[in-house]
């Protein structure tokens, strides 16, 4: 087996990118999920649940910068927001974060038409994993509750043979993608090495109305995937597909990296 995809998400909910090799550090890869759109009025984060046009809110690394472009225009934020802080909120999580400034609050807004502002992650942020599951002080970022998501190839392989259209990977939004294991075959794993970071695979991740948005045009898509794998994946909480996980090393992981169940 062998790690065949890396993508990371450095705004929550928007668009991805893929890279061939990427710094794992103690909250995840370097960076996923270090932003986050909010409720201007609120801060509660807002997601492709209730806004799927986020998708189409692409960030690209430029150095310190962050450039994030959407239909309507582009703006640059610092890869380390100094902006002030104020109150967010990400599920039951309320912490600090850094407000990204004015020019970032008014592209979005206009974009999602909404009073939205754009934060960094605090040095204060002070978020962990659900100890119970991840084990304790695993610290996250503002992902939905663990470091990382792994998915199998050969699973979305088994799930578009059911479909009558396929799926692009990017519907599952994964961070690492596995090739060379049978379909679904990560839900046996209770920890892989990926080039010899040892990664514990702790839950399995319900899946949610984001798998329904098309990413390529931020809108939904109809009832799938999640009325196929409704059918044959079907938990106690919702539909499953992939594991989410927590790596228990740093280090650098790449494309081709071999991967190793045990």
């Amino acid at each position: 087996m062998h790690l065949s995809g890396l993508h990371l998400y450095p705004v929550k909910s928007c668009a991805g990118l893929a890279v061939a090799s990427w710094p794992l550090d103690a909250r995840g890869l370097a960076g996923d999920r270090s932003f986050m759109v909010v409720d201007a009025a609120t801060g509660r984060f807002l997601s492709q649940r209730e806004e799927p046009s986020l998708a189409l809110v692409r960030p690209e690394w430029r150095g310190e910068d962050l450039a994030l472009s959407t239909p309507g225009g582009s703006v640059l934020v610092s890869r380390r927001p100094t902006g002030p802080a104020r109150a967010v909120a990400v599920w039951e999580h309320v912490g600090p974060a850094r407000d990204c400034g004015r020019d970032a609050a008014a592209l979005l807004s206009d974009h999602l038409g909404r009073a939205v502002a754009l934060v960094g992650l605090h040095p204060a942020h002070g978020r962990r994993a659900d100890p119970a599951i991840a084990g304790p002080e695993v610290e996250v970022g503002f992902s939905d509750g663990y470091p990382l998501l792994v998915v199998g190839e050969a699973s979305r392989g088994a799930l578009n043979a059911r479909l009558g259209r396929p799926l692009p990977m990017d519907r599952f939004r994964p961070n690492l993608v596995i090739a060379g294991a049978h379909p679904f075959a990560e839900d046996g794993w209770r920890r892989i090495r990926v080039g010899g970071i040892p990664i514990d695979l702790v839950k399995p991740c319900t899946r949610c109305s984001i798998t329904t948005v098309d990413q390529a045009t931020g809108r939904r898509d109809g009832a799938e995937p999640l009325r196929t794998l409704g059918v044959f994946r079907r938990g106690e909480r919702g539909v499953l597909f992939g594991q989410n996980a927590v790596h228990r090393a740093v280090g650098e992981l790449r494309v081709g990296d071999p991967v190793v169940a045990g």
